[in-house]
């Protein structure tokens, strides 16, 4: 497996790559993995990973006011170090 961080990586499944992210649950504490997408390219992957990063950020501040401005910079955050990523992994092609 290939970690992003925490939370995100990407495994391979024999015809392409899966990308995850590692989830507890609330109730028992046991760990299981949300399949995020499945992509023939570890870029395309990360790419995928890259947006549900964006939604997943969204979904927990729902509770909050947050101004649209932090959320863009969470978003170029975001971009840019998958972005990052990418570029490392094309550059070694």
């Amino acid at each position: 497996m290939v970690y992003i961080d925490d939370e995100y990586y990407i495994k391979a499944d024999g015809t392409g790559f899966v990308g995850c992210k590692k989830m507890v649950a609330k109730t028992s504490g046991k760990e299981n993995t949300k399949v995020i997408g499945y992509y023939l390219t570890i870029p395309k992957a990360l790419k995928g990973i890259e947006e549900q990063m964006v939604k997943d950020y969204v979904e927990e501040t729902k509770d909050e006011k947050v101004p649209i401005s932090d959320v863009c910079l969470k978003c170029k955050e975001i971009k840019n170090k998958m972005k990052r990523i990418r570029k490392e992994i094309e550059d070694d092609e």
